[in-house]
Parts: structure tokens; C-alpha cells; sequence
């Protein structure tokens, strides 16, 4: 199953959405902060002999949801504004939750209220997850968060540690309570080793800057994260012709790049 998140920044970036689900033969394509009508993207799509669907919201605009598999396959568990869980269940395929989160950005409150936040939407993954018998949940989008945040690592939010041995401990405890894990995959792509550094790029004045930042992530269950194919995992910087970063490697047709990846969630044992 091949994905793609990518945060347009309100871009007329539909020729490149319809070069992008073609060149990577998508899944899953999420959007966050597209302002054009998705239908066209479909109907583009089509006329290349591709067969997309848009999945409806019903209480989150933020983000916008494309997949080859039919909307029947795709059950609204949870959305607010901030994110949409779905139960993905189709015949011959891993039954996981999948939830896309465009959260709140630094910009608009503190690092404290952002932990906070996501407090909310890993109580609701909890509860999805006890409620339907899934143990396997995938967190794919923009976080507005670096996986080293406070919001991403706290036991009581996401938890989601770079080391996959670590979270396969099943839980921590702590003052007596019980906190499972997620595996972060993407601290593997901070820094210029493998590309761009991060998938934002910011610079302001003060005297404590980052410069590149991991907004963009997927974290996966650790029962599932052998599911991921790891050589896939990327930071794309140019779609077909279309480079995605200027000269100074920065990200220019939107302030962030996109994230691709493939799942196997075909049924069957993996290894």
C-alpha cells in the first residue's frame, strides 16, 4: 500500500497531486491545507485512466483523504476538526485504524498546550482501539510537532520513541500506570545524510532555532511496524519534473515536502 501526506499550504498544486498518485501508483493520498475541489482531482485523475476515490469528512476539514479502495472500506470511527480516525477493514487485508491529524502549530499556542492536545486524540485511539479489537493503528500527518517534542515522546500523548526494539516492551509503567508505545520510524530522517533534513524548513531571530523540522510523520503500533517498508521511507523533494525545493534545497512549492511510504497490510504473517 503506497501513501503520500503532504500539507499544500493552500497551493494550486493539483497538477502535481494527479502526476504524484500516478508516479507512486497511490493507496493513500492525505492532504492537508488543500483549498481546491477535490473532485477534480478525481475526475483528473480518471481521464489518465485512474480510478481514485475522495473519502468524505463528516467533522474534519483539515484534511482531505484519497484512496484507490472505495469509501465502504474506510469506517469513521472519530474526527474532530484536528484529526479522522478510520477503521480500514477489506477482505484480504489487516484490519488497522488509520488516523490523519493536521494538530495545532506552534505558531497559535505553546509546546505545553500542543502536549495537551494530543492528550485527547490518544485517549480516543485508546478507546477506537478497545472498542473494535484493533491492535494495530497507524498516525500519519502533520503534527506541528519535531518527534523530540514533548507532545510526541509524553507517555500520556503519542509515546512514540525511535527505538523499535524499546517499544516492542509492549508498555511502560509509570507511578503504577501503564502506557503502550508507538514507533517513530522518522527520527531516522532528521538530518542532510539522506536528502532534505526535515520536511519544514523555518528560520526566525531567535537564538534558539532548529531550522528543519519533522513536522510531517507516520508512527505505527509496534505489533504492526514490521508492516513498514523501511527502504521506502522518504522525504520527497520533486514529483515527475516537478522539484519541490529551490536552490537552497528548501522546500518552495509548499513550506513543507511530502512523506511517502509503503504498508503491507495484505493478511499473513510478515517478518
Amino acid at each position: 500500500m503506497n501513501c503520500v501526506f503532504w500539507n499544500t499550504e493552500k497551493k494550486d498544486v493539483q497538477t502535481q497531486l494527479v502526476d504524484l498518485i500516478e508516479s507512486k501508483c497511490l493507496d493513500i493520498l492525505a492532504l492537508a491545507e488543500y483549498i481546491g475541489d477535490p473532485h477534480e482531482i478525481v475526475l483528473n485523475a480518471s481521464v489518465r485512466g485512474i480510478n481514485i476515490f475522495f473519502l468524505q469528512n463528516i467533522g474534519c476539514q483539515r484534511i482531505n483523504i484519497f484512496s484507490k479502495f472505495n469509501d465502504t472500506d474506510f469506517h469513521i470511527r472519530n474526527e474532530t476538526s484536528y484529526y479522522s480516525i478510520r477503521e480500514f477493514r477489506k477482505d484480504g487485508y489487516l484490519p488497522v485504524l488509520l488516523a490523519f491529524v493536521h494538530l495545532p502549530s506552534k505558531l497559535h499556542q505553546s509546546e505545553d498546550d500542543q502536549a495537551a492536545e494530543v492528550i485527547y486524540l490518544r485517549s480516543a485511539i485508546e478507546e477506537l482501539e478497545n472498542t473494535y479489537r484493533v491492535d494495530g493503528t497507524i498516525v500519519v500527518g502533520d503534527f506541528n510537532m519535531n518527534p523530540y517534542d514533548k507532545g510526541m515522546i509524553g507517555a500520556q500523548q503519542m509515546h512514540s520513541i525511535s527505538c523499535l526494539r524499546t517499544a516492542q516492551t509492549d508498555t511502560r509503567v509509570i507511578k503504577g500506570r501503564e502506557h503502550s508505545f508507538f514507533y517513530n520510524p522518522m527520527w531516522n530522517l532528521l538530518g542532510d545524510f539522506n536528502g532534505a533534513a526535515g520536511s519544514h524548513f523555518y528560520r526566525d531571530s531567535s537564538y534558539y532555532v532548529t531550522f528543519w523540522n519533522m513536522l510531517d510523520q507516520v508512527i505505527l503500533r509496534p505489533s504492526i511496524a514490521n508492516r513498514l517498508d523501511k527502504s521506502s521511507l522518504c522525504i520527497m523533494t520533486v514529483i515527475n519534473n516537478t522539484q519541490l525545493i529551490n536552490a537552497n534545497g528548501r522546500p518552495s512549492l509548499s513550506d513543507h515536502l511530502p512523506i511517502f511510504f509503503k504498508l503491507n497490510l495484505t493478511e499473513g504473517i510478515i517478518t
